[in-house]
């Protein structure tokens, strides 16, 4: 079975045989001691070399993701096509990994969102986020403000993405009456200020009133988002921004917590067990 999963990994990246077999070996001295089991890092190895993170440096990446999965209650596949996948949007190195992954349970834990809710949902937006130069950071901030609000994670997920398109690319109306209220309301002003900043702007221009700020957001979700963000949920905006960038250690202190149950603990004597009935069939 494991030969069989290995097989295809191999089909996904060019390498001579010696380095095949150096990444076989190298992926059963990581099972050793991985929480996680190994027909699930085979299929996560393979989501990230799919994902085109390089063979070499696959189980560097994959370690992140175990932290995170670990940490937040998530599969590992889909954690790490969350991490990879969010790294690809925004054009990131794959160092980055550990920086994102704090993000991520920083917003978890500030917010009411899963893990695999974000694995599911976050690519409805960090696409057009990233074209538009808004960071994680900032999404995740959001994500993290407006979940806190009773927010379900879709709809979130789905205001902060009307938000932007509306910003991006107003109405020509919107347009309008953001010159009247003497705003800037584009991508330029976006990039400048940040999602916080033109909210901010926007929020006191219009003094918070309803009808007003719907001239500028044109959807429901977008409207009910800015409202939210803009508002009562503008410190605290502020606050996950700091978090954002000051905290560091999140998901490895929460990785640690978890990590020695006795669910977890099993999972390596297993691992063990498959890895020497592995090395003892393969002559």
């Amino acid at each position: 079975k494991f030969q069989g999963a290995f097989l295809f990994t191999t089909t996904l990246f060019e390498a001579n045989s010696a380095a095949i077999g150096t990444f076989r070996q190298d992926i059963l001295n990581y099972a050793l001691d991985s929480t996680q089991s190994i027909d699930s890092i085979n299929k996560a190895l393979q989501n990230a070399i799919g994902q085109g993170v390089d063979y070499a440096a696959s189980l560097d990446v994959l370690k992140e993701s175990e932290r995170l999965a670990v940490a937040q209650a998530g599969s590992l596949d889909s954690v790490t096509s969350l991490l990879v996948g969010t790294l690809n949007a925004y054009g990131l190195g794959m160092d980055q990994a550990a920086k994102l992954s704090d993000q991520f349970s920083i917003t978890i834990r500030d917010g009411k969102i899963s893990i695999e809710q974000l694995s599911a949902l976050l690519a409805n937006v960090s696409p057009l986020a990233a074209a538009a130069g808004i960071g994680f950071d900032q999404v995740g901030s959001a994500i993290a403000v407006l979940t806190a609000q009773s927010f379900r994670a879709e709809p979130a997920i789905t205001g902060i993405r009307n938000i932007i398109e509306g910003i991006v690319k107003p109405t020509g109306q919107a347009a309008d009456y953001a010159n009247q209220l003497g705003v800037s309301f584009n991508a330029q002003a976006l990039q400048a200020k940040g999602l916080n900043g033109v909210l901010q702007d926007v929020y006191k221009a219009t003094g918070g009133n309803v009808e007003k700020m719907a001239q500028l957001f044109t959807t429901s979700e977008g409207l009910s988002a800015a409202l939210a963000l803009g508002g009562k949920g503008a410190s605290q905006f502020a606050a996950e921004l700091s978090a954002m960038a000051n905290e560091t250690g999140v998901t490895q202190a929460a990785f640690e917590k978890m990590a020695n149950s006795v669910e977890l603990g099993s999972q390596r004597v297993k691992n063990s067990i498959e890895v020497a009935f592995i090395n003892l069939g393969t002559p």
